[in-house]
């Protein structure tokens, strides 16, 4: 049985899943920061979940001190921010675009999404190699992009709907 998306299960599952397809502690200790401080972020903006002071604690030293400080990124920070600059503007183009709430911008906004998925193959390529970029590429859309397109628009609409409510 498939552990629940963000659960404790979930997550022990995503950080063996990292350390194997990584094979670098530093990068897999960055990455992690980096998804926490996001998904903090995420929730402040969604407001589909309660954020405490602690959770925005965290996630500013997350981002000030952690991330920035780890060797790994210290190491490949010119070819790690490129791909998390995109990575962002399409998260903002996606929340944006979510507010339209037309068919044709939740499909744009579904994939737009879906973009963090290149920070961890921009990882593995930089600790494996383009080989083991391309062998891991699959399976880790299949793990994170587990969510269809119809549950995320259906989702959307009703908080869309409460919204406007």
């Amino acid at each position: 049985m498939e552990a629940v998306h963000d659960s404790p299960a979930w997550r022990d599952e995503r950080n063996a899943r990292l350390a194997r397809w990584v094979g670098d502690a530093n990068a897999v200790a960055w990455l992690l920061d980096l998804w926490d401080a996001y998904e903090v972020v995420d929730d402040l903006v969604d407001r589909d979940k309660p954020v405490s002071e602690t959770d925005v604690f965290r996630m500013l030293w997350e981002l000030a001190v952690d991330a920035p400080a780890n060797p790994f990124f210290l190491k490949h920070h010119r070819e790690l921010l490129p791909v998390m600059r995109l990575g962002i503007n399409h998260w903002i183009d996606s929340v944006v675009l979510e507010k339209d709430g037309t068919d044709r911008s939740l499909r744009f906004s579904y994939v737009l999404r879906g973009a963090y998925m290149s920070i961890t193959q921009t990882v593995i390529e930089i600790t494996r190699g383009r080989d083991a970029m391309r062998a891991t590429s699959r399976e880790i859309i299949e793990f994170f992009g587990s969510e269809t397109y119809e549950d995320y628009a259906s989702k959307i609409r009703a908080a869309n709907n409460a919204k406007a409510a």
